[in-house]
């Protein structure tokens, strides 16, 4: 969690009123103590389990691990909170070697469609989520419920919150980084109608939101927050704004044809693998509230 702290230290200064253009409406405490527990989803296990949480996350007690899913639920009491917390894939390689995007039938809405192996991972991993969930329920009634990831933690993420849902559940809320796509456009308009508040932030030039493609018959959540490479945040309209994150899989190719001239170059290609979380995304949200 050190190698975490001076990663961060490391980023650019940000206005926090630029950060705001467009952003009035966002929770930025809430998008603080969420992006800050996904990124200590990468950290070691034993790192975290030992860990005295100070700062923002000042009181957060952890609960349960789920190794193998690189998953964990804790309370935050300074939000009166319970948070349920995915990791994801780091790298690209990752992605390449683990993609199966088959769509299987989703129980729970008509004509409902959702990623195979992300079904099947959620399905695995509901069972602790909902039992952890309701035994802190149960000490903390008042407590609301959020549910966040990053990557292919986001995507199981949104999975587990209208798990939560369907268990009868009513202040959960989502917030996921990053995101690839979950399911095909009658499960994004079911699971964006049965969210509360749900916030789907992507990233400038990130192509994992643009997998799977709308060609295989996949369609994003609603929800859009797009960040600019302004460090600015952008509250983006519909399923699949043009002008947000989805521009980028028309420029790549991955949506339609498009001419090789109109594709980013390596010189205009962002780094994003000094940490697995996109290093703006970190500094716009830890410092867009203050």
């Amino acid at each position: 969690y050190a190698i975490v702290l001076v990663l961060l230290s490391m980023f650019l200064p940000l206005d926090a009123e630029a950060a705001k253009t467009n952003a009035t409406l966002f929770d930025w405490k809430l998008a603080n103590s969420s992006v800050e527990l996904t990124d200590v989803s990468y950290c070691k296990p034993d790192t975290y389990a030992k860990h005295l949480f100070t700062g923002l996350l000042e009181g957060f007690k952890l609960t349960t691990r789920i190794l193998t899913f690189n998953a964990f639920v804790g309370t935050l009491p300074s939000e009166r909170s319970i948070y349920v917390v995915f990791g994801g894939s780091s790298s690209l390689i990752d992605w390449l070697f683990d993609v199966d995007v088959h769509l299987a039938d989703y129980p729970h809405c008509d004509k409902c469609k959702v990623h195979q192996g992300y079904f099947i991972d959620q399905a695995l991993c509901n069972p602790i989520i909902i039992s952890t969930v309701t035994f802190l329920s149960m000490l903390n009634p008042h407590y609301k419920i959020v549910v966040t990831g990053h990557s292919k933690g986001a995507a199981q993420a949104t999975l587990a919150a209208l798990d939560l849902v369907h268990a009868g559940y009513k202040n959960v809320n989502l917030v996921t980084f990053g995101s690839p796509r979950v399911g095909n456009a009658a499960f994004a308009e079911y699971a964006s109608s049965k969210l509360g508040l749900h916030y789907r932030v992507t990233h400038y030039m990130d192509i994992i939101p643009s997998i799977p493609t709308r060609r295989q018959g996949y369609t994003h959540l609603s929800g859009e927050w797009y960040e600019y490479p302004t460090l600015s945040l952008y509250q983006c309209s519909g399923f699949e704004d043009p002008d947000c994150n989805a521009q980028w899989g028309t420029k790549l190719g991955l949506d339609k044809e498009v001419d090789i001239a109109d594709s980013p170059t390596d010189d205009d290609s962002t780094d994003q693998q000094q940490h697995p979380l996109a290093p703006l995304w970190l500094d716009l949200i830890r410092r867009g509230a203050k």
